[in-house]
């Protein structure tokens, strides 16, 4: 049957019509699916959720990334103690994240442990947000571009945390039903760094700081804002460095790394009333069975330690 050209016209119309439909149909549903499962799931989210669920005031708030994880059990210290941290957090993420949640549910903090690493000013992990739809519920990605200059950087992060949550995260879906990574339980033998993720303190070390020596700016002014942040809160601040093996601490002098607390800026933000230093980095050095790995406590570990965190906190009373 000979078709004319308006017919041939509404046949592709319609045909353009069907596909454009299956493809916003499948943005819908996989948009609404990760929404719904990855989100709720994700660490971040779960503890967040721990400090929503109650008006009780904190005696002890544990902040930061996985040395902060792994190195502190919050039962030590009582009931009023919770930590929020979680692997892979830096101080541009937990100032945002902080100063939303005290706007979404004020809770009065008596103290917060904040991590302060050789790692804490690298910037390794600086423009790392994934999954970008989780800490996108904390950071606006257009304003951070703005303010670091880096649009090109993080426009593609606000995409994908406020339209296409699910783009280029099946690894997260693989995590989720493994329980790793974000996806881990406190509790769990799992709350421990994966064993894929193990490596020597001069491993870490390397990776930390080999590309990085320099402590980065943008991550001195975070964590300048984020403890200024606390003590206008009235919450007093003790800066923790987390032990790590000898192996890290040879690696991290041989590169010209030095402690963060040489630098001039984070000296100085220490000086100030209501905020006190604990270095605790060389406390397991030759002591292997207090490690997961090279930077990482264990059960062991974590328990020794925060016995001593509980009772220096209790002197500085």
């Amino acid at each position: 049957m000979f078709q004319t050209p308006q017919s041939n016209s509404r046949r592709l119309f319609a045909q353009s019509a069907l596909t454009i439909a299956a493809l916003l149909s499948a943005h819908v549903f996989l948009s609404s699916a990760y929404r719904q499962t990855l989100i709720p799931a994700h660490k971040v989210s779960l503890l967040d959720h721990d400090w929503r669920s109650s008006d009780q005031p904190l005696d002890l708030l544990i902040v930061g990334d996985s040395h902060a994880r792994n190195a502190v059990e919050p039962r030590a210290f009582g009931p009023a103690a919770l930590s929020l941290a979680v692997g892979g957090e830096h101080f541009t993420k937990t100032r945002h994240r902080m100063r939303h949640l005290f706007e979404q549910h004020p809770r009065e903090v008596q103290r917060v442990l904040i991590p302060l690493d050789h790692v804490s000013l690298s910037g390794w992990k600086v423009d790392q947000f994934a999954p970008e739809a989780v800490w996108g519920q904390h950071i606006d990605f257009w304003a951070l571009g703005r303010q670091r200059n880096a649009l090109a950087t993080y426009a593609p992060m606000a995409l994908k945390a406020s339209i296409f949550p699910y783009f280029g995260e099946f690894e997260s879906a693989v995590q989720l039903g493994a329980g790793t990574r974000g996806f881990q339980q406190r509790g769990d033998r799992k709350s421990e760094p994966p064993r894929s993720m193990r490596r020597t303190g001069v491993q870490a070390a390397q990776m930390h700081l080999a590309d990085n020596a320099a402590p980065h700016p943008e991550l001195i002014s975070d964590l300048q804002t984020l403890v200024v942040d606390f003590l206008d809160r009235g919450t007093e601040v003790i800066l923790v460095s987390y032990p790590v093996t000898g192996g890290y601490l040879r690696t991290a002098s041989e590169l010209g790394v030095p402690h963060p607390t040489d630098h001039p800026q984070v000296a100085e933000l220490i000086r100030n009333p209501g905020v006190h230093h604990l270095d605790h980095s060389a406390d397991f050095v030759g002591m292997p069975q207090m490690f997961w790995d090279g930077d990482h406590l264990n059960a062991s570990g974590r328990k020794a330690l925060s016995l001593a965190l509980r009772r220096e906190i209790i002197s500085i009373r």
